[in-house]
């Protein structure tokens, strides 16, 4: 996005979110000091939109003066921001209204706009929005995804998958390689060609790591634990509204979100980060690790935190007896969030590793602990652990759900979940699949069919290419390491 202040764009573009976490710190340490100045909410509401930050993003862009909101730039990130959300008609509404006043703003309009379609799968506005965006071919993320797109819709399958690997022959950088491969091992394996599906997925995991630096998951988890076992525990009192869903990406996370979503008592942010943004931002402030912070959950900081992040439920337009929010990678949060808002309620879905690590393994997350086969191991393991001492931690606050159990006896488990966040039970829960909200996940178009079992045991496909996994978790199950 072109036209925003340097120090904010150079953060957005480094790897990481500490640099954008140190400048909303900054903005805030000179709120306190000079007031609540224009300019200054202005810097906010930049910075929650290149943290990809929607929940706070909207709720900053109505919070600033009329001279800023109707700016075009910002109206764009408006717009964008609703796109995350799910939003798709409040975007385009938003949309309509900019008036661009230079290419670069027109460009911009259009590569949103296409962005819609693509998720959409509207073809005929795809193409029109791809063919203006780019006239003639470009070496970019967002040309091939949505050149692939519209192959497979206008000419199917077969012309699509060789667009991709034809793409593959050019110099591409680590990001654009890991996104076109990805693509292809998603083609193959709904081909049925689970060699190739492999083999393009190893290739896209290889080019994210160029990217990352891989984390220890299992050591992280290890001193988040230890920490919090020095912490006190605070279980009762406050809003009881929050409700995290916790789990491995690509565990079910989205289809539970969508049944809990049809309850007409409840209410969702889908994946927003804002809960940890907040959390990395009450790192930086108290000046001290994730692990530490457990030492330090009673801080009137995180109180004031969980009262900004409830006030933008608010804002964001989310009513309800339960507001949902599946934000990936909650597991190492789950203490922190547990002392921020003490009447939450957490549910954490896991499902047998060996579909859930080829899900991951075959989509593109986007995360070093989700590039190679050795690292979604570790990254299984540590959640795992994590999630079976918070377990403990809270028996009363951390509800488990089998996704196997869940899909093979759905009814008696929707009863379950409504009992446990004190909702009645109602049949539009096992109706999910004909609600107009959508899902801003890969799993978007799973969640708008009836429930199946379509994606149990899909390893076996793999078997050939999956040992490591088959000896990490015989039978499927997970044996926590010492």
């Amino acid at each position: 996005m072109i036209g925003i202040r340097r120090e904010i764009l150079q953060a957005s573009e480094g790897s990481k979110a500490s640099n954008l976490t140190s400048l909303e710190a900054h903005c805030r340490n000179q709120i306190f000091l000079k007031g609540d100045l224009p300019d200054l909410k202005l810097d906010l509401f930049h910075i929650s939109s290149f943290r990809r930050n929607y929940l706070a993003t909207l709720s900053r862009y109505r919070a600033l003066p009329e001279s800023f909101s109707q700016n075009p730039i910002n109206r764009l990130l408006f717009a964008q921001a609703h796109t995350r959300a799910g939003n798709l008609q409040e975007a385009k509404l938003v949309l309509s209204r900019v008036d661009p006043d230079s290419s670069d703003v027109a460009n911009n309009k259009l590569g949103m706009s296409a962005e819609i379609a693509c998720i959409e799968k509207d073809a005929d506005a795809l193409e029109e929005f791809t063919d203006r965006l780019f006239p003639k071919e470009q070496i970019s993320r967002e040309y091939f995804r949505y050149r692939s797109l519209l192959n497979e819709l206008k000419k199917g399958q077969v012309a699509s998958e060789l667009f991709l690997k034809t793409a593959l022959t050019k110099d591409l950088s680590p990001k654009i390689e890991a996104t076109v491969a990805s693509l292809l091992a998603m083609h193959c394996d709904r081909n049925r060609d689970f060699s190739q599906a492999f083999a393009f997925a190893s290739q896209s995991g290889r080019a994210l790591l160029k990217m990352h630096t891989a984390v220890d998951q299992v050591a992280l988890a290890d001193r988040v634990i230890e920490a919090s076992l020095h912490s006190e525990v605070h279980d009762h009192g406050g809003d009881t509204r929050p409700v995290f869903v916790v789990g491995m990406p690509r565990s079910g996370t989205t289809l539970l979100e969508s049944m809990l979503m049809a309850h007409p008592q409840a209410d969702g942010v889908g994946e927003s980060p804002d809960p940890v943004a907040m959390i990395e931002l009450a790192c930086h402030r108290l000046r001290c690790s994730l692990s530490e912070l457990h030492l330090k959950n009673d801080a009137p900081l995180l109180v004031d935190f969980a009262t900004e992040q409830l006030s933008r439920l608010h804002a964001a337009g989310a009513e309800g007896d339960r507001i949902v929010n599946k934000s990936l990678w909650l597991d190492r949060y789950v203490g922190i969030l547990a002392s921020m808002f003490p009447g939450s309620r957490f549910i954490w879905i896991h499902r047998d590793p060996r579909d859930n690590l080829l899900s991951c393994f075959l989509h593109y997350i986007g995360a070093a602990q989700a590039a190679t086969v050795p690292e979604l191991i570790k990254a299984r393991l540590a959640h795992e652990k994590l999630m079976r001492h918070w377990q403990s931690r809270y028996p009363g606050r951390v509800l488990e759900v089998g996704y196997e159990t869940f899909i093979s006896n759905f009814d008696q488990e929707v009863k379950r979940i409504l009992e446990f966040l004190d909702l009645p039970y109602h049949e539009a829960c096992l109706h999910f699949y004909q609600s107009d909200r959508l899902a801003m996940t890969p799993s978007r178009d799973q969640v708008r069919q009836p429930i199946n079992s379509n994606a149990v045991a899909r390893w076996k496909n793999y078997e050939p290419f999956w040992e490591e996994v088959l000896e990490a978790f015989p039978a499927g199950r997970v044996s926590i390491p010492s």
